[in-house]
């Protein structure tokens, strides 16, 4: 879900457009909600949130994560 939120909020940062007619919450933002509710420390930075998805043993290992996002 990480991965997807990302994608979308760099896709939405990238494009004027987009930005200009999105109104929904991204999910990401959603996510950062969650963790709050829950206690748990939310991922701001980009990098960090890449970082995490790429060092991920589970996606890394067990779903053999695209090369594509491990940046």
């Amino acid at each position: 879900m990480l991965l997807i939120a990302q994608l979308q909020k760099e896709r939405k940062d990238a494009n004027k457009h987009i930005q200009a007619l999105c109104k929904n919450r991204l999910v990401i933002d959603i996510i950062a909600a969650l963790d709050s509710v829950y206690g748990h420390e939310s991922i701001q930075e980009d990098q960090a949130v890449w970082a995490y998805i790429g060092n991920h043993p589970l996606l890394k290992d067990r779903f053999m994560l695209d090369a594509r996002y491990q940046h």
